[in-house]
C-alpha cells in the first residue's frame, strides 16, 4: 500500500505522523511525506541525548518546532493568561464590593434610616453599631444626642405643666382676695405677687 502524508511545513509529517509512518513502513508499506511549503520560515531544534550507565550515549532525540507552532503555543498561553487575569480581577472586584458594602455602605444606610426616624419624631431610635471605628463613634454620638433630646423634651413638658399649674393657682388666689372698698377720703391699694416657680399659700 502506498501512503502519502501531507503537511503544511517540512517537519509536520515527521512531527505528527512519525510513529505511524514507522509502523506502516515496518509492515512493508511505502510511505511518502509531502510538505506544502519549502520551510524557509525557519525552525527551532531541541536535542536530548539518551545515555545509559556511565554517561554512555546510546542515542539522541531531536525535536523540531516551526515558528508557526511556537506562535500558536504563545498565542494560546497569552489567551489563558488574559482569561485567568480577567477571572481574578472579577472576583477581586466582587470581594471588594462586598467588603465595601458591609463596612461602609451598610452603616451609612443604617444612619440614614435612623435620621429619618428622628425626623418622624421617634426619639427612641438607637443605632446599633458597636465597632470601634469612625462609624462606631458616630453611632455612639448619635445615640447620646437622641437621649439628650428625649431628656430636653421631658424637661420642657414638665416646665410647661408647672407653668400651667401656677397660672391656675394665680387665678384661684386672685379670686379669693377681698375687693377693696372705695372711699373718697382714703386711698387704699394692695399688691399681690404670685410665685412664678412653685405653688403655695397666699
Amino acid at each position: 500500500m502506498n501512503i502519502m502524508i501531507v503537511g503544511a511545513h517540512p517537519d509536520d509529517p515527521d512531527l505528527f505522523f512519525g510513529g505511524a509512518s514507522l509502523l506502516y513502513s515496518g509492515s512493508g508499506h511505502r510511505i511518502m511525506m509531502v510538505s506544502m511549503t519549502n520551510g524557509n520560515a525557519g525552525h527551532h531544534k531541541i536535542s536530548k541525548k539518551i545515555q545509559k550507565g556511565n554517561n554512555i550515549t546510546i542515542g539522541r532525540i531531536d525535536l523540531f518546532y516551526t515558528e508557526k507552532h511556537i506562535n500558536q503555543r504563545l498565542s494560546s498561553l497569552i489567551k489563558k493568561i488574559i482569561f485567568q487575569t480577567l477571572i481574578i480581577s472579577f472576583f477581586t472586584i466582587l470581594i471588594g464590593y462586598i467588603v465595601l458594602k458591609n463596612i461602609i455602605i451598610h452603616p451609612i444606610h443604617i444612619m440614614i434610616n435612623a435620621m429619618k426616624e428622628i425626623e418622624n419624631d421617634n426619639l427612641d431610635t438607637q443605632i446599633r453599631i458597636y465597632t470601634k471605628d469612625e462609624f462606631g463613634i458616630l453611632a455612639h454620638t448619635f445615640n447620646n444626642m437622641t437621649e439628650q433630646l428625649k431628656l430636653s423634651r421631658k424637661n420642657l413638658v414638665e416646665q410647661e405643666r408647672i407653668k400651667n399649674q401656677l397660672e391656675i393657682a394665680e387665678k384661684i388666689q386672685t379670686s379669693l382676695l377681698p375687693v377693696i372698698p372705695k372711699n373718697d377720703e382714703l386711698e387704699i391699694s394692695a399688691l399681690m405677687k404670685p410665685a412664678d416657680e412653685v405653688g403655695g399659700d397666699y
